[in-house]
């Protein structure tokens, strides 16, 4: 079997070793030209019915070796290569559209040159295989594959490189020209697009200020915040500076320590920023061992909490449910009678229309995360009257604390 050629190659050269069937050591057979009696030469493609042979006057000589030069259609070009340093070794050179031709999906095309009727000529086997695929193998940018780009990866219209000089668009971009890269050049363009001026004021560092967000916060804004600090999106700044704009004028520091179920109101936020230092955000809870993290809780998902700590964790669902009971256990087997954690009955959740969800927040004390538990079923169960729904399932983890008394 030789290198794949694709379908549909021109100008194309094949070599054969042509063996001496008198030999006993399996010598190349010399002597063979174009106008050798009863030579033929045929080939088939995988899905041709039959071979296409070759003989007589339509079997043409080669003026140079290693030159293809058109047979024309039904013709072939055959001569020996070097008779003396490559004994038996001979070329054919192919018509277009023939024996590798677009014709059909045949994956492979068979070659072989033998002798009609007699066996004077002395040929011996020498039928070759040469697959046929849909690229090109001798095509250093795309292989022949139209659907990648044909220029060198990072320069001008060539696929993008990746950690490096990114590709290129046309020099000049078209508006209908929607699925072309943008320069790296930006010199001569112009922003047309409208933005949130209010967002040009955010600090370096945050990804949100206060100036942005509203007033007065609600219960809403908390789960936002919530959410918004477990991912990154807003900054310990900018909560510093939400808070701070919160008036805490007939509030007391004690207040912090409701948090165990009442639920996020106006008041814990400001109670929240009693607690807030000068410079930087300082939440100082009671406990040596307790913390306040919040991460959204996802159906199916494992969720992490260290030993001892207060702890928020949100979850929305689909939909308003704000009128349904919800609470909130979790079990080291399903079937267990006792809970490890719970059950904890949840405040109310908070619908919002432009979403179309309600939140809810599970807030743990450390009492509920006294002890360390690996992987716990846990779930969340809303009841309205009768009816009975189990939106969330997942695996609550109390990790082991490393800095404890």
């Amino acid at each position: 079997m030789r290198f794949p050629r694709k379908r549909g190659s021109t100008s194309v050269i094949v070599r054969v070793f042509i063996p001496d069937n008198t030999s006993t050591t399996g010598a190349g057979l010399t002597g063979l030209t174009y106008q050798s009696t009863n030579l033929a030469i045929s080939y088939s493609r995988e899905l041709q019915n039959g071979c296409t042979q070759i003989t007589g006057v339509n079997i043409l000589d080669i003026t140079t070796i290693g030159t293809w030069l058109d047979p024309t259609a039904g013709k072939v070009r055959f001569k020996a290569v070097d008779a003396t340093n490559a004994p038996g070794l001979y070329e054919l050179q192919f018509a277009d559209a023939a024996a590798f031709g677009t014709g059909d999906l045949s994956q492979n095309v068979i070659i072989n040159v033998l002798e009609l009727t007699t066996i004077a000529l002395k040929i011996g086997p020498n039928m070759v295989m040469i697959p046929l695929v849909p690229w090109d193998y001798q095509d250093g940018i795309r292989m022949g594959l139209t659907g990648l780009a044909n220029a060198v990866p990072g320069a001008e219209n060539g696929l993008a490189l990746v950690g490096s000089v990114m590709g290129k668009g046309p020099a000049t971009l078209n508006s209908s020209d929607v699925s072309g890269n943008l320069p790296v050049d930006k010199t001569g363009y112009t922003l047309t697009s409208t933005y949130d001026a209010a967002m040009t004021a955010a600090q370096a560092g945050d990804s949100m200020v206060a100036s942005n967000m509203v007033a007065a916060p609600d219960n809403t804004t908390i789960g936002f915040i919530a959410a918004a600090l477990a991912d990154g999106t807003i900054g310990l700044v900018a909560l510093k500076n939400l808070l701070e704009a919160i008036d805490t004028s007939t509030e007391l520091q004690a207040r912090f320590t409701e948090i165990k179920g009442t639920g996020w109101a106006n008041e814990t936020l400001k109670a929240i920023k009693d607690l807030v230092g000068s410079g930087m955000v300082m939440l100082v809870l009671p406990a040596m061992q307790a913390g306040i993290s919040s991460s959204y809780i996802i159906q199916g998902a494992e969720v992490k909490i260290k030993r001892g700590d207060d702890v928020v964790k949100p979850f929305q669902i689909a939909g308003d449910w704000h009128s349904w009971s919800a609470r909130f256990g979790a079990k080291v087997k399903e079937v267990d009678e006792e809970y490890a954690v719970g059950p904890i009955t949840l405040d109310a959740g908070i619908y919002d229309s432009a979403t179309d969800s309600t939140l809810f927040l599970i807030l743990f004390t450390s009492a509920h995360t006294a002890t360390a538990y690996r992987k716990l079923y846990a779930e969340i169960e809303l009841t309205n009257g009768d009816s009975t729904y189990t939106p969330l399932e997942f695996f609550l983890t109390i990790k082991q604390d490393v800095v404890r008394d």
